[in-house]
């Protein structure tokens, strides 16, 4: 019988996805693959770095999610300076926009979701690099806050 490590998702207040491009900013009814492995790789005290690590979780295990609750969307709005959309030019980073001389403000929209509530379940491929009593113990005793 395939062995199983199961866990809770809980948030009062999340954002989860989307792609942020644009004033608007909105937020999935679940957290993506990326997110729950990028959890528990801070958990697990790996890097950003570590590459050969977040490939390693990548692609060895399996990840389903049950999502409970996700409750209303919560708007909020910000203000944030970039540069004016000109034909042409591209910036590879924000610290990139931010250098350009002729920042403008624009309002942007951010949507939260509120009384989140995801179960997770994780298990082995074959090849895994970690076990998953050694994952459960990352998620009860993080070297980086989840």
């Amino acid at each position: 019988m395939p062995e199983f490590l199961t866990f809770a998702l809980t948030a009062p207040l999340a954002a989860m996805g989307e792609i942020a491009v644009g004033e608007r900013r909105s937020s999935w009814d679940r957290p993506g693959r990326s997110a729950v492995l990028g959890l528990i790789a801070a958990c697990m005290g790996l890097t950003r770095e570590d590459e050969a690590a977040h490939e390693a979780l990548e692609g060895g295990y399996g990840l389903a999610l049950r999502v409970q609750n996700t409750g209303p969307l919560l708007p909020d709005y910000h203000t944030t300076r970039v540069p004016p959309a000109r034909r042409g030019r591209r910036f590879a980073t924000r610290a990139e926009e931010l250098a350009a001389p002729d920042l403008e403000t624009i309002l942007s929209r951010r949507d939260y979701r509120t009384e989140v509530f995801v179960l997770a379940a994780i298990w082995s491929k074959p090849g895994a690099r970690w076990s998953l009593s050694q994952i459960e113990q990352a998620l009860l005793k993080p070297q980086y806050a989840p």
